[in-house]
């Protein structure tokens, strides 16, 4: 399981750095009422392969915390880990 959660985290680690490097960019954004310059919003999902489970459901959990991510102001990363067993 911390093979799991290490793979999970390094993850988020790709996601923060792209997030970094979008805001370094400074890309105007006019009209924008979020920000100024382009900013990025990533959900990521990590499942514990399940043979029963369609790759709809891990899909179904990064766009989840993709929403999410969106609802707290956006320009931010959400996770969401699924177990199944």
């Amino acid at each position: 399981m911390s093979f799991f959660l290490t793979f999970f985290l390094k993850r988020v680690k790709v996601g923060e750095k792209i997030c970094a490097q979008i805001n370094q960019l400074k890309i105007p954004h006019q009209g924008s009422l979020v920000s100024h310059q382009i900013t990025l919003s990533l959900g990521i999902a990590s499942i514990f392969p399940h043979p029963d489970e369609s790759p709809k459901f891990l899909i179904n959990a990064a766009d989840r915390a993709l929403y999410r991510a969106k609802e707290q102001g956006r320009d931010r990363i959400c996770t969401n880990k699924v177990s199944c067993f």
